[in-house]
């Protein structure tokens, strides 16, 4: 499939901003088309869905008068054959971002743009995308083929043997049952939030080792940012962290990642 094959929705009230994305996108070969708001986005959507011709991938703002972002992403990610959503804000609308993502957005870039990151991350889109079409053509070719068998039995096959995860991970007098959900930092049980246990069990199952914010964030959030926007995402939950945490420390290596350490086990010179 060509590049010219690929359609792409761009939805920005700003009209400025909405032409430019299209010109980068059809120059680059995409076949583009330009909603001015979120309800010119849904009566195309629906278009397209009625015509067989889907979206393969939105760029939408998400803070946009009337039906925003949000909302076309519930509704494009709501079709049989779903497009893939992009994001796009500013910088202070991260928690909008998130509400986004949960409702099955795959990524957002931030404004300004930067054009090379556009790109990348809707060609990313389009072979997510297109890895899922594959899946779901190979399930639906087994369909038929195992319809023509009938009642011919298939040879069993076994599967592997999983590997067993690791309940119980150690770092000093820090312990994370990952089967409850709890940590224990000297025998005394810590609040955490979800999202805080989720890094710190992330740092944990690798300690004294630095992960790349990006890295991370792909863990926790499941999101593909660059390090600059993961260290956003992440500065607030690792900050609570430290202050929650007795035995060890998360150190921030700054502008590469994290990492965990006991504090017994932490020279001087790595603070943060």
């Amino acid at each position: 499939m060509s590049q010219s094959d690929v359609r792409i929705l761009v939805v920005d009230d700003d009209a400025s901003m909405r032409q430019t994305i299209a010109l980068v996108l059809s120059k680059a070969g995409y076949t583009v088309v330009q909603a001015k708001n979120g309800e010119a986005a849904l009566a195309l959507l629906d278009e397209a869905h009625t015509q067989a011709t889907p979206f393969d991938v939105i760029l939408t703002d998400i803070v946009m008068h009337g039906i925003d972002g949000v909302a076309v992403t519930r509704t494009a990610r709501s079709l049989p054959d779903p497009p893939e959503v992009i994001l796009l804000t500013r910088h202070g609308k991260l928690e909008t971002a998130m509400a986004a993502i949960d409702a099955g957005a795959v990524g957002y870039l931030l404004k300004p743009l930067q054009w090379h990151m556009l790109l990348q991350r809707v060609a990313t889109a389009i072979e997510h995308r297109r890895s899922i079409q594959m899946q779901r053509e190979q399930a639906q070719a087994w369909q038929r083929i195992l319809g023509i068998i009938g009642d011919v039995p298939l040879p069993p096959t076994a599967p592997p043997d999983p590997e067993p995860p690791q309940r119980y991970l150690q770092v000093g007098s820090l312990q994370i049952d990952t089967f409850r959900r709890e940590v224990q930092d000297q025998g005394q049980l810590l609040d955490l939030t979800p999202l805080e246990y989720t890094i710190l069990a992330t740092l944990a199952a690798s300690p004294n080792l630095i992960i790349p914010y990006s890295t991370l964030v792909e863990q926790t959030h499941q999101l593909h940012v660059d390090n600059r926007e993961a260290y956003q995402l992440l500065r607030t939950h690792t900050s609570n962290l430290r202050r929650k945490l007795q035995s060890c420390r998360v150190v921030s290596i700054r502008g590469v990642g994290y990492m965990l350490e006991s504090q017994r086990d932490a020279p001087d010179t790595l603070s943060d």
